[in-house]
C-alpha cells in the first residue's frame, strides 16, 4: 500500500505538480486545523464557564494594553486559543515539510520565516478570537455559536495567505547543480 501511495505521488507531481501541491497542502492543512479545532473544543470542554470569561489579569500596564485592544477579559478561552493554534501550526509545519512540499531547503532559515508568521498568527488569531467570542457572548449569542464560530473564522483567515508564503518562501527545494565535465 505504501509504495502505491508512492507512486501515486510521484506520478501526479509529474502530470500536476502545483496543483497536487496545493491539494497535499489542502490535506495537511484539515488535519492540523482538526487538531487545531479539536485541542480548542477539548479545552473548552474542560474549562469552567468562569475560567472561561475570567478577567486576564497580569501588571496594570498588561491590563491597560488588553484593555486598549478590546481584551479584558476571557482568560480560559485566550489559553484555548493559545494552545490550540500553537499545536495546529507544530502539526502543520512537520507535514507541510516533509509531505506537501517535500522542502529539502535549510531547515534554519525556513524554520525562523515560519515561527515569524505563526507567532504573528498566534498572538493576533488569540486575540481575534477571544475579542469576537467576547463580543458575541456580550450581545447574548447562544453559548455553542460562541464556542464555535468563532474559532472556525480564526482558522479561515491565516489561509488566505499560508499556501504562497509556504510555497514560494519557506518550504522550497533546492535546485540541483549541473556539473559540466570540462574533459567533454
Amino acid at each position: 500500500m505504501k509504495k502505491a501511495l508512492q507512486s501515486l505521488d510521484a506520478r501526479l507531481e509529474t502530470k500536476i505538480p502545483e496543483i497536487w501541491k496545493f491539494i497535499k497542502w489542502c490535506v495537511v492543512g484539515f488535519f492540523a486545523n482538526g487538531v487545531d479545532m479539536g485541542s480548542f473544543f477539548i479545552m473548552q470542554a474542560l474549562m469552567s464557564q468562569a475560567f472561561l470569561h475570567a478577567p486576564i489579569g497580569g501588571p496594570a500596564w498588561w491590563q491597560n494594553f488588553l484593555s486598549a485592544i478590546g481584551l479584558n477579559e476571557g482568560l480560559g478561552r485566550f489559553i484555548a486559543f493559545l494552545v490550540s493554534i500553537t499545536l495546529g501550526y507544530i502539526v502543520a509545519y512537520i507535514l507541510n515539510r516533509k509531505v506537501a512540499f517535500k522542502a529539502n531547503n535549510g531547515i534554519a532559515l525556513s524554520s525562523v520565516i515560519y515561527a515569524i508568521n505563526v507567532l504573528v498568527v498566534i498572538i493576533a488569531g488569540s486575540w481575534f478570537g477571544t475579542a469576537f467570542a467576547n463580543w458575541l457572548y456580550h450581545r447574548g449569542v447562544a453559548a455553542a455559536v460562541v464556542n464555535t464560530v468563532p474559532k472556525i473564522v480564526q482558522v479561515l483567515i491565516p489561509m488566505t495567505w499560508s499556501y504562497p508564503l509556504n510555497r514560494l518562501i519557506v518550504f522550497t527545494q533546492k535546485k540541483e547543480k549541473t556539473i559540466i565535465d570540462a574533459r567533454h
